[in-house]
């Protein structure tokens, strides 16, 4: 995953079992976690799901948790658009318009270039 043990220990910690179909369990991390993993990828496409996972999840989301997890990878990686994103994504999860909102993470990109590693990234919904 990111080789960060203690990060990578507690996504597992917090995993829970999902029943896709009757014998098929698989281990899926919370979508707090989610959220972080995706943020750290920054592709355009993680980004999208990023926001996907934060609309459809509105209102049930630890922020603080994110934060605080997030917070660490941006300054290790020098790469504080992480933190601009994560605010974005949570501006779009608070909209009132959760239709809209959602339209928006699939359909339109805003851009936040992440200059440290030549990554460009897309965030949806502004």
């Amino acid at each position: 995953m990111l080789g960060a043990p203690p990060f990578e220990e507690r996504v597992i910690s917090r995993a829970t079992l999902f029943s896709f179909s009757p014998g098929l369990d698989v281990r899926t991390c919370s979508a707090e976690d989610l959220i972080v993993l995706k943020l750290f990828a920054s592709r355009p496409l993680d980004i999208r799901d990023a926001g996907g996972v934060a609309v459809r999840q509105m209102g049930q989301l630890d922020w603080r948790y994110i934060e605080d997890r997030l917070r660490p990878l941006a300054e290790i990686t020098d790469e504080p658009a992480m933190l601009t994103a994560l605010a974005r994504l949570r501006g779009l999860a608070a909209s009132p318009e959760r239709g809209a909102a959602r339209g928006a993470v699939e359909s339109r990109c805003l851009g936040v270039n992440l200059a440290g590693n030549s990554r460009q990234v897309q965030i949806h919904g502004e």
